[in-house]
C-alpha cells in the first residue's frame, strides 16, 4: 500500500485530491496538513511514501523546504501538485527534489499514475507539463535514491561502502550510478558527483 500525504491550504481542494485517489486499492491518504507546521509535524508521525505538496501554503517555501525534505525523510517523494506550469517552476522543483510535477487540472488517472511511479523511485510527469514546458528544454532529472547515491560518491565512498550505509546491494548502487552517468552525460561516477553538485541537485558539504 501507497501511503500519501496530502499537502495543501484550501480545504476544498484538498477534499478532491482524496476524491480523485480513494479508487485507487494499493493507495491509502494517511494524512492532510495545511500549512508548513502541519506538514514537518505529519511527515515526522506518518513516514508517508509520497507527499503530495502543493507550492503555496503558510508557513512553507517550496524552493527551500523541499530539499529539507529530501535530506530529512529521503525515502518520501515529493509529487508537487500546482497550477504553476511554467518552466521556471517545473525546473526549480526537480532540482529541489521534486519526483512528479502535476497541474491541478490533471484527471485522476494521471495523478494516480505519477503517484505510484514516484512511490517506487522513479521520476514522472503529466503531459500536460510536459506540453507547456517543451520536452526538449527540460533536464533530465535524477531519482531522488540517484540523488543520495551520488552524494556520497561526492564523499568519495566506494560502492561496498554506499550498499552498507543505505542497506542496499552493490549491484544496486552501481546500477543506480550507470543510470546517473547515463542521465548526466558522463562517463565516469567521479564526473557524474561533480556535474550533479554544479548543477546543484545534490549539495556536497565540505569539512574544515
Amino acid at each position: 500500500m501507497i501511503r500519501v500525504l496530502v499537502v495543501d491550504d484550501h480545504p476544498t481542494l484538498r477534499a478532491g485530491v482524496l476524491q480523485a485517489i480513494k479508487e485507487a486499492s494499493d493507495i491509502e491518504v494517511v494524512g492532510e496538513a495545511a500549512t508548513g507546521p502541519e506538514l514537518w509535524a505529519s511527515l515526522a508521525e506518518l513516514q508517508p511514501d509520497v507527499v503530495l505538496l502543493d507550492l503555496q501554503m503558510p508557513g512553507f517555501d517550496p524552493f527551500e523546504d523541499s530539499p529539507r525534505i529530501q535530506e530529512q525523510h529521503p525515502d518520501t517523494a515529493i509529487v508537487v501538485l500546482t497550477n504553476y506550469g511554467d518552466e521556471q517552476h517545473v525546473q526549480a522543483l526537480v532540482k529541489a527534489g521534486a519526483a512528479g510535477y502535476l497541474l491541478k487540472e490533471e484527471d485522476a488517472e494521471t495523478v494516480v499514475r505519477v503517484i505510484r511511479k514516484a512511490a517506487v523511485g522513479k521520476v514522472a510527469y503529466s503531459e500536460d507539463v510536459l506540453a507547456k514546458v517543451g520536452r526538449g528544454t527540460m533536464t533530465l532529472p535524477l531519482t531522488r535514491r540517484e540523488r543520495q547515491v551520488l552524494k556520497l560518491v561526492a564523499q568519495g565512498k566506494t560502492s561496498p561502502q554506499i550498499a552498507r550505509e543505505l542497506s542496499l546491494v552493490k549491484r544496486t548502487v552501481d546500477f543506480h550510478v550507470e543510470n546517473a552517468c547515463r542521465k548526466l552525460g558522463v562517463d565516469n561516477r567521479t564526473a557524474a558527483a561533480a556535474k550533479a553538485a554544479e548543477l546543484e541537485l545534490i549539495t556536497v558539504w565540505k569539512q574544515a
